[in-house]
């Protein structure tokens, strides 16, 4: 199964009209849920190709970006720091683009980084975001989990959400009013 996936993904690579599309990452998101419906493990061949994937994707809309805002590669490049020939690779997606050269292509070109990135996005960027808050939930002590699980201390959480929010010079004096009250 996933080397016909990988097959239709290729085909849909070299079909540089389809390519220039974003479309395409409609498909890998469904390509990726199916994975995770059928049961599938995604194999290391899948990663690597969705990985391949998601990089040639940033790359077409940097190219995209690029045209839109009449662009040369020089012009571009020499913006960046970079030169011509990586910026092509990061274009086709020979070459991944690192994270701060991210940054600056994005205010370069006026895209959001959500435009590169499917943060919270769709089904996988939903399920990649749910396993973020679950890391972030596992990392806190067994007792403040235990907390949180239990239904009966929903009152309190929600409190200290809402006294989240007050500055802290009236939580301040809130404190010491209380203090005062039980004195």
């Amino acid at each position: 199964m996933a080397e016909y996936c990988g097959d239709i993904i290729e085909t849909y690579i070299q079909d540089e009209s389809v390519f220039k599309t974003r479309t395409i990452r409609i498909f890998v998101a469904i390509l990726a849920c199916c994975v995770g419906l059928l049961g599938l493990v995604a194999s290391p061949y899948l990663v690597h190709l969705l990985v391949t994937i998601c990089i040639a994707i940033i790359g077409a809309i940097v190219r995209q970006s690029r045209l839109e805002l009449d662009l040369s590669h020089a012009e571009l490049a020499k913006q960046l720091g970079v030169s011509k020939r990586r910026l092509e690779q990061y274009e086709t997606g020979e070459r991944p683009i690192p994270l701060e050269e991210l940054k600056l292509l994005a205010e370069t070109l006026d895209i959001p980084m959500s435009g590169f990135l499917d943060e919270g996005i769709g089904p996988v960027g939903k399920q990649q975001r749910l396993d973020r808050e679950f890391q972030r939930f596992s990392e806190l002590s067994p007792e403040m989990r235990a907390f949180v699980l239990e239904s009966t201390n929903s009152a309190y959480l929600q409190l200290a959400m809402s006294l989240s929010v007050v500055p802290a010079e009236r939580l301040r004096n809130i404190a010491a009013s209380l203090l005062e009250i039980t004195l």
